[in-house]
Order: structure tokens, then C-alpha cells, then sequence
């Protein structure tokens, strides 16, 4: 009894265990299952997601193209519209200013407005190495008689205006008698006007240590450098010529502001006023006084 009796106790032992290995192997079918049918849900889901997530990148992409494509199509409208402006501009009549009919001899202030300063008159450059001085010959009379006649010359000289070619002809003849020092101011060989010193030892010995000067030039040729040039040169050769000379002096109208200045440029020195001091086409005259010496420093 006691052997049937364990006997049948590890029977049931193992109908238990048996039945339990049963459950088990079905849990186990059970959880694979429903890990399948959860995989499958999740793949699933996950197939879903994707394919909404790509339609929606595809239709934003689809949408910036579409604007990007708008603005494409509104700049070449805008170039399109650019040129066939252009065109029309070329086609139309140039407008030009009007202008008020005037009288002759008077030009509308307007038209220099719109002159380029290159289409202006230019003044006219003089190379200086071309200037010399030289005696004064009556083959030179014609060209004397240029600036001897002209008012604008004479203004501020002692003589008168020349009026016939007598009084160049004597002008060159008496050059030896009137001047201690004449040279011709020239430019390519041509007399353009005229440079001397004076003495002042005839009527008074204690003045034949210096000498005045003067000089005269065609107004074609002021303001162009060419008397400052000449008077330095007359300077230079009238001390090496003249060994006597101490002292160089020039009379000034106080109105000749450009004889003035030329002076000043050769390096002469002012030394002051004179009041009334010279008798000049009718009327008393004040006058600078510019000096140069001998032992001054030539420029």
C-alpha cells in the first residue's frame, strides 16, 4: 500500500507537472501570439506615420516650390518690363532746352551753364626757355608797333600812345641817346616788348651809381610769367654789364597792381609811398618804389 501509495503520488506528481508543462507551452504560443500581433500593430502604425509625414514634407516642398516659382515668373515680368521701357526711350525725340530769342550780340547766360570746361578757351601756354632779350632793330618795327599803339599798353607809361610808324622808327634811333641799357623783350626771335634802364647821372652826379628801370609788354602776352622772367634776366646781365651800377630802382603806378607783382616775384624790395610824385597823362601820380641791389641775391 505504502509503494502503490507513492507510486500513485509522483503519478500525480507528474500528471501535475504534466499539465503544467501543458500551460506553459500554451502561455508561451499565447505570448508569442500577441507579440506578433503587437509587432505587426506597431509596424503598422509605423508604416502609417511614415506615409503621412512624407505626403506632408511632399506638399510643403510642393508649396515653397510653387512660391519660389511665383517670384521667378514676377522678376523676369519686372526685366521684361524694364526693356520695353527702354525701348520706348530710345524711339523718342532727344528734348532740348529752349532758349529765349535774343537781339544780337547777346548770348543766353544758359548755353555756358551746360559748356564743359574743355570746350572753353584755354589760355594759351608760353614756354619760357623761348624768351630772350636782345637789341632793339628797325626790322622789329612792325612788331613794335603792335603794343606802342595799344591804349591798354600805354596806360601806365610815361609816353604817349604811338600814332604813326615815325614814332617807332625814332623810338629805335634814339635808344643809344635816351637809355644807358635797351634790350628787346623776345619770344621765338619776335619783339613782344621792351626792357632799359634809365641814368639819372646827366642831370644829377650823385645818382650815377643806380639806374631805373622800365619795361613794356604786349597785353597779349600779361599775365604769362614772361616780364618777371625778362626783368630777372635784365637784372642779371645789366650788373655784369654795367659794373658801376650799385642800385636798380622802378617807379609804380599804386594802381599797377601786376607790375607790382612782377616786380616783387624778381625779387626787388619795396621801400615806400611817394605822394604826387610824377606828372602821368595829365595827372599827378602816387608811385611805389622797388629797389634791387648788387649785393642782393638774384632769383
Amino acid at each position: 500500500m505504502h509503494g502503490n501509495q507513492n507510486l500513485e503520488e509522483e503519478d500525480v506528481i507528474t500528471c501535475h507537472r504534466s499539465n503544467n508543462s501543458k500551460k506553459c507551452e500554451n502561455y508561451s504560443l499565447e505570448l508569442e501570439a500577441e507579440k506578433e500581433l503587437g509587432v505587426e500593430k506597431l509596424l503598422s502604425k509605423t508604416r502609417k506615420d511614415t506615409s503621412e509625414d512624407g505626403k506632408r514634407k511632399i506638399l510643403e516642398r510642393l508649396a515653397l516650390d510653387a512660391q519660389n516659382l511665383a517670384i521667378l515668373k514676377l522678376t523676369l515680368q519686372d526685366l521684361k518690363n524694364k526693356l520695353e521701357t527702354k525701348k520706348k526711350a530710345r524711339s523718342l525725340p532727344i528734348p532740348y532746352p529752349k532758349y529765349t530769342v535774343y537781339p544780337p550780340l547777346f548770348i543766353p547766360i544758359k548755353f555756358f551753364a551746360f559748356m564743359h570746361p574743355n570746350q572753353m578757351e584755354k589760355k594759351e601756354s608760353i614756354d619760357l626757355t623761348q624768351i630772350s632779350l636782345r637789341p632793339l632793330q628797325l626790322s622789329d618795327l612792325d612788331d613794335l608797333m603792335l603794343w606802342t599803339t595799344d591804349e591798354k599798353v600805354t596806360k601806365f607809361c610815361s609816353w604817349d600812345t604811338y600814332t604813326s610808324k615815325d614814332d617807332g622808327i625814332n623810338f629805335i634811333q634814339n635808344i643809344p641817346t635816351k637809355f644807358i641799357w635797351c634790350r628787346g623783350i623776345c619770344l621765338n626771335d619776335r619783339a613782344i616788348g621792351c626792357i632799359s634802364l634809365s641814368s639819372h647821372s646827366k642831370h644829377d652826379e650823385t645818382r650815377k651809381k643806380s639806374a631805373e628801370l622800365g619795361y613794356v609788354l604786349a597785353s597779349k602776352y600779361w599775365g604769362k610769367g614772361i616780364v618777371t622772367r625778362a626783368v630777372k634776366q635784365a637784372v642779371k646781365v645789366a650788373f655784369g654789364e654795367l659794373p658801376h651800377l650799385e642800385r636798380i630802382e622802378a617807379l609804380v603806378d599804386v594802381q599797377n597792381i601786376g607790375s607790382q607783382r612782377v616786380l616783387e616775384k624778381a625779387g626787388f624790395q619795396r621801400e615806400g609811398l611817394l605822394r604826387k610824385y610824377i606828372l602821368l597823362k595829365g595827372k599827378t601820380t602816387d608811385m611805389f618804389i622797388f629797389s634791387f641791389l648788387s649785393t642782393d641775391p638774384q632769383l
